[in-house]
């Protein structure tokens, strides 16, 4: 039977200007791969909204519980 450890891997991630690098070992330290990606950013979505405004919303979404708010993305706050 395997330990509850062996069920897992875990991954971490390097941030660089110009790339990251994601690193995956298994639970015995050992790397099982290595993943090297471009840092490309990217346009601003238009669903992007400041903390303030994620809070606001919800709670209006918890006071009356109504999800399907329309144009729920470009209300200002």
């Amino acid at each position: 039977m395997k330990h509850r450890k062996e069920q897992f891997i875990y991954v971490g991630v390097d941030l660089h200007k110009r790339t990251h690098t994601a690193v995956v070992i298994n639970c015995w330290n050992e790397k099982l791969e290595v993943i090297e990606f471009e840092n490309k950013p990217r346009e601003n979505s238009r669903n992007v909204c400041s903390t303030k405004k994620a809070m606001l919303i919800l709670e209006s979404v918890q006071a009356d519980g109504d999800t399907k708010r329309t144009g729920q993305e470009y209300r200002d706050f």
